[in-house]
């Protein structure tokens, strides 16, 4: 009777184990499954992927300018596009700035009141 008792203890010890795994991995694992706040490149085009079901496409063309906001643990990075449109992006993972900088690399802005070589 005893090994029946340690057979469920120890699978309900196991299960217990997953279900209360830490809530930062099941988050990340989360995001990069979902593709939340991921960016690939395509071509000549960046992907913002926002989550499983929305992403949005950029063309090298349509970027004007873009400059970067660094922050503790990310990076914030603003898009201009030609259009007048302004892009907001939290660049987690550094696939952003990788993507901006293989295809739009030259139109990279100090941020305003960034000081600059003299």
């Amino acid at each position: 009777m005893t090994s029946h008792n340690n057979d469920s203890t120890r699978r309900t010890s196991l299960v217990s184990r997953l279900l209360n795994l830490p809530s930062t991995l099941i988050d990340r694992l989360a995001w990069r499954f979902c593709k939340v706040n991921r960016c690939e490149i395509e071509g000549e085009a960046l992907v913002l992927h926002k989550g499983l079901f929305t992403s949005r496409t950029l063309h090298s063309s349509q970027i004007k300018c873009w400059s970067i906001y660094p922050e503790m643990g990310f990076d914030v990075v603003q898009i201009d596009l030609e259009d007048g449109e302004v892009l907001t992006w939290i660049d987690k993972y550094n696939d952003l700035l990788g993507g901006l900088r293989k295809l739009a690399g030259s139109k990279e802005r100090l941020p305003p009141g960034a000081g600059g070589p003299n």
